[in-house]
């Protein structure tokens, strides 16, 4: 199944313009909090009620990075928030990718543009109807950025924003977080909208690390604190956490097991000996040979 078929949704709670349309607020509600209990086990998380149980909000975290979902009842809108805990490099005014059902009336209009249109803004379209938008020099930066993503990821996020078939559906990558917002979201109403939010969750996550190598932030670590070089003390323990040495990471390994001894690539290019304790999509959390322990990028960490 690919990412398009996660929106061919065959079962829905009840259709999509039903439930757009309904008159009994008190249902739409009753929905939306029985969608995000099912969300919420996906990344062991809380559900609260907030602006007066307008919106549905899911709070928990998937493969050790933080994540909130939102819920808003009156439409079944979603929003997917991916925190990283350092700045990411180049991006600090945000790439944003959109679906744009009106993209074929974007086109004739650029056939006839005179001076008269005045528009700054433009289009750069990745697929029929995704695109990036800005003034030209932003538009040509935010494509290079784009670009330095791996492309596996980056066709799939555009297919998956493709897919969402409805004008502000947006991926945005920001200083701090990923983000992705899924107007008029089906997914939310779904019986199987756990299993299907996992695979979106997977393929987010995986673009916070693929930018989080690329642009030299680190992830959010829910264990102890970066493990020290080897042979140094306690207090002698580095900072730098697991940021790439610099230039393409390595070459990505296969999957390895729990208990498995590795090498990690540490900030200074250096390999070092370790052990996997947990695995999680895109990252294990390493144990080094002084105790401290980490999570580590998956292109990081290889057999011994």
């Amino acid at each position: 199944m690919g990412i398009l078929d996660l929106f061919q949704a065959n079962d829905l709670v009840m259709s999509k313009s039903a439930f757009f349309h309904m008159d009994d607020e008190g249902k739409q509600r009753r929905i939306c909090q029985e969608a995000g209990q099912r969300l919420a086990e996906v990344i062991g998380g809380a559900v609260k009620l907030r602006e007066g149980g307008e919106e549905v909000h899911v709070t928990g975290q998937y493969g050790q990075i933080p994540v909130q979902l939102i819920i808003w009842n009156t439409f079944a809108n979603l929003r997917i928030t991916l925190r990283t805990n350092a700045g990411l490099k180049g991006v600090a005014e945000g790439i944003s990718l959109q679906h744009d059902e009106d993209a074929e009336d974007y086109a004739g209009e650029q056939l006839d543009r005179d001076d008269w249109d005045d528009d700054d803004e433009q289009k750069f379209y990745l697929s029929p109807h995704v695109y990036l938008e800005g003034q030209l020099k932003e538009l040509r930066r935010h494509k290079t950025l784009w670009e330095q993503l791996p492309a596996e990821l980056t066709s799939q996020a555009v297919e998956l924003l493709e897919g969402a078939s409805t004008t502000g559906s947006t991926l945005r990558i920001e200083k701090n977080e990923v983000q992705l917002y899924l107007n008029d979201a089906t997914l939310v109403l779904s019986k199987s909208g756990a299993q299907r939010l996992e695979v979106v969750l997977r393929l987010l996550t995986e673009v916070v690390i693929a930018a989080a190598q690329r642009w030299g932030a680190k992830l959010v670590p829910q264990g102890p604190g970066a493990p020290a070089e080897p042979g140094a003390t306690t207090g002698e323990a580095t900072a730098a956490g697991m940021a790439p040495p610099g230039g393409p990471p390595p070459v990505a390994a296969p999957a390895i097991a729990v208990g498995a001894a590795v090498l990690v690539t540490w900030a200074d290019g250096n390999r070092y000996p370790a052990t996997v304790s947990q695995a999680a999509p895109g990252q294990y959390l390493c144990v080094f040979a002084n105790g401290q322990q980490q999570w580590v990028g998956a292109p990081y960490v290889n057999p011994a």
